[in-house]
């Protein structure tokens, strides 16, 4: 997402061997997200937060670095009651072909009793199909479903589009090949996992990694496809994983080349190694974490 958790975990943190890996779970989080969002999904971030909470400095971290629109989410979800402190994991999406839409995603939780939560936050039940989904209001704000042991939520037209996909009126987003792929590829079991599509990969960079590649926008839009990038933390150090889908071949040897040459984060005391195959350009950055 444009504002990136993911650089709490590469500036600052406090870490211990308990936090090298997310839980099982992340994958049936995500496998439930891939499943209900919409294949134009153009950007998506899955965000371990119970892990990310058990690091020591993590609410300086979450003050200066928390994206503003996961901070939008928890404050929605609050105020359908949900406290931040009780969702486990998160997936966010947005579509930019959808944008009248707004965020969608999916929850873990420590429990999720939806009927007593609707009946002490006087939430309005709405039907859509088979669904029953749970709103604020008329819906427009936000509106939440259970589905597979986890919790959608939306407005009631992101709710109505979750349905769709379930229809297959709507194509899920598993059906892009390269969304599963470049995941396991960047990393399961992170803290931090992302997927966004060409367009997104420019601004990524910079908020992200803090450094444009020396190539233009649109050439950069022009040769990536789509990429992915994960986060892992062990012995002090974060281990970021970032994997550039390209039109070809010959566009994965110049990006991969670029960012080697430039050394991408050549501001921090960072590792860089860049690999290419069939494609796909893999960035693997390794940085010390400040304690």
């Amino acid at each position: 997402m444009r504002g990136c958790l993911l650089a709490s975990l590469l500036l600052i943190a406090e870490v211990t061997n308990a936090h090298t890996t997310g839980t099982k779970s992340n994958s049936e989080l995500l496998k439930t997200a891939l499943n209900a969002f919409p294949n134009d999904t153009s950007e998506l971030e899955f965000n371990n937060l119970a892990a990310l909470r058990s690091l020591d400095l993590y609410h300086s971290l979450e003050r200066q670095y928390t994206d503003k629109r996961l901070r939008t989410v928890q404050t929605m979800l609050a105020s359908i009651g949900f406290r931040s402190t009780e969702i486990d994991q998160l997936v966010l999406g947005s579509s930019r072909d959808r944008q009248g839409i707004g965020f969608f995603g999916a929850i873990s939780l420590h429990q999720t009793e939806l009927d007593e939560l609707a009946t002490r936050k006087n939430l309005t039940a709405f039907k859509f199909g088979s669904w029953v989904a749970y709103c604020k209001g008329l819906g427009e704000e936000v509106c939440i479903t259970k589905t597979n042991g986890h919790l959608l939520f939306g407005s009631g037209d992101g709710i109505k589009l979750f349905y769709a996909v379930s229809r297959q009126l709507v194509p899920a987003l598993n059906s892009n090949a390269n969304v599963e792929s470049l995941l396991e590829a960047a990393g399961p079991g992170a803290l931090v996992l992302g997927f966004g599509d060409s367009e997104n990969f420019p601004v990524w960079t910079m908020n992200c990694v803090g450094h444009r590649l020396p190539i233009s926008d649109t050439l950069l839009a022009e040769s990536v496809v789509a990429f992915a990038y994960g986060v892992q933390v062990q012995n002090a150090r974060s281990h970021v994983r970032i994997c550039i889908k390209t039109r070809s071949n010959a566009a994965a040897n110049v990006l991969g080349g670029v960012a080697s040459a430039v050394g991408i984060v050549n501001a921090l005391p960072a590792k860089l190694a860049s690999q290419v195959s069939q494609s796909v350009v893999v960035l693997d950055l390794s940085i010390p974490l400040q304690t």
